[in-house]
């Protein structure tokens, strides 16, 4: 059974978002601005940032190395979610901590093992299959990276795009979230999210076409389950 819907009746629901910048630029800090009720499933702790701040409407919840951890909380909040947007800080950091959990459960304790690379790869899209099940808005946030390009005229470009282990990985959660976003900062330090992507950088907005904005207005701030 399948249902068709004409595109002209289409309207953009729940937003999917992958932020990135180099660390300690405010990943965290920007999604302490998103409007209404977020958790973030901190695996970064970036969570000491928020100290002070008294965002009321943030929670956080801390994990282990075991990716598994992660994705039972995702699991739970399937079956009862009261949040307007579920951000995990940060997807670098949970495949780093995925890493040393296949290490230490490894053959030799020392180095992963072949296998164990494309396990993790399943593990992550795994998780972000799970993320993207529930009913809310979901922010993913990674570190950048740097990749080295040749142009067809010899010239070589660095090119800005989210940190994970391997490039098809990037690629592929470039390809299937709405949402792109690099974080950057005006001369005189506030930040806003690139969402305009050239050749030195990765960035998307599919949804609205936008080619920057400010942290606070990345998602929509109607219907907010803070105010009900």
């Amino acid at each position: 059974m399948f249902v068709v819907q004409n595109a002209a009746d289409l309207v953009p629901e729940h937003r999917r978002i992958l932020l990135y910048s180099q660390p300690g630029l405010g990943k965290t800090s920007c999604l302490a601005e998103l409007p209404g009720r977020t958790l973030i499933i901190d695996c970064d702790k970036g969570y000491k940032v928020l100290i002070g701040m008294n965002k009321r409407n943030v929670d956080i919840v801390q994990v282990s190395d075991n990716p598994d951890e992660v994705l039972e909380i995702v699991e739970d909040l399937q079956r009862e979610c009261a949040y307007d947007t579920v951000c995990l800080d940060s997807l670098t950091q949970y495949q780093n901590r995925a890493k040393a959990h296949y290490v230490k459960i490894g053959n030799n304790g020392k180095k992963m093992e072949l296998g164990q690379y494309q396990d993790m790869d399943y593990d992550t899209l795994h998780l972000y299959d799970a993320l993207d099940r529930l009913k809310c808005h979901v922010v993913l946030t990674a570190w950048e990276d740097q990749f080295e390009k040749t142009l067809a005229t010899g010239e070589r470009i660095y090119i800005a795009k989210p940190q994970l282990f391997r490039k098809g990985l990037v690629d592929a959660m470039c390809g299937v979230v709405d949402v792109v976003g690099k974080i950057s900062v005006t001369p005189d330090g506030q930040r806003y999210i690139v969402l305009s992507g050239d050749l030195s950088t990765v960035a998307k907005d599919r949804i609205e076409k936008r080619p920057w904005c400010w942290p606070q207005d990345l998602i929509p701030a109607n219907n907010s389950k803070e105010e009900k």
